[in-house]
């Protein structure tokens, strides 16, 4: 809220993770992302899977303390910035 004046987007993306009822839909068209870096293992990553309006065009494995990590880059379709990176997956 302090940088924008409007909202408290660290609040709401803290709440991605602990509310299992948490309205993706809403959120992503009240902030309109071109990008959404997730964890493999998020719930969001579970919704954006699923969601008609962004892709997959990057994976990065992060591996930490043992556990098999990966960083995904989804973008929203109508945007083509980095159209040129899903040669890499």
């Amino acid at each position: 809220k302090k940088f924008n004046g409007k909202f408290d987007i660290f609040k709401e993306s803290l709440a991605i993770e602990k509310d299992l009822d948490f309205d993706y839909d809403k959120f992503l068209k009240k902030y309109n992302f071109t990008h959404i870096i997730v964890y493999d293992f998020s719930y969001f990553n579970m919704y954006l899977e699923d969601c008609n309006d962004y892709e997959l065009v990057y994976t990065e494995n992060v591996s930490n303390s043992g556990q098999d990590l990966s960083l995904l880059l989804y973008e929203r379709k109508d945007v083509e910035v980095l159209k040129w990176k899903k040669l890499l997956l």
